[in-house]
């Protein structure tokens, strides 16, 4: 059984449809975040070919990942961002429309990370 699955398992019946939205919701985000990536590698003026030499692979690698609907391992999208210059940030928290307060089964929940970047800066985050 997936992931999925036994998430979905925990689900009420009636909120099936709000878990469904979501998770059309995050397919959609993976998809502009894709792009995103994709966009900001063509500003930087980096080519498929650039990124190619830099990860040490053929550039069919880059085309394939930069194709739209790929379903990228989170470590292919590190190698790329790092190999393009470019941060991004991961932000986790429950949709209320699946999981309502009350029922829960975490109540509070609060991480805090440190991030430095290349250039030493380094800025604290707090995570709820």
């Amino acid at each position: 059984m997936s992931s999925f699955d036994d998430a979905m398992s925990l689900v009420d019946e009636a909120d099936l449809d709000a878990a469904e939205d979501l998770a059309s919701h995050l397919a959609a985000q993976d998809a502009k975040f894709l792009e995103g990536l994709v966009a900001h590698r063509a500003a930087s003026g980096l080519t498929q070919a650039d990124l190619a030499a830099a990860w040490g692979r053929h550039k069919t690698a880059v085309s394939q990942f930069e194709q739209p609907g790929n379903d990228p391992k989170l470590s292919t999208i590190r190698r790329y961002a790092a190999s393009a210059g470019i941060r991004y940030h991961h932000f986790v928290s429950f949709d209320s429309t699946v999981h309502r307060p009350s029922d829960s089964p975490i109540r509070s929940v609060q991480t805090a990370y440190s991030d430095t970047d290349v250039w030493g800066q380094t800025s604290t985050r707090i995570a709820q």
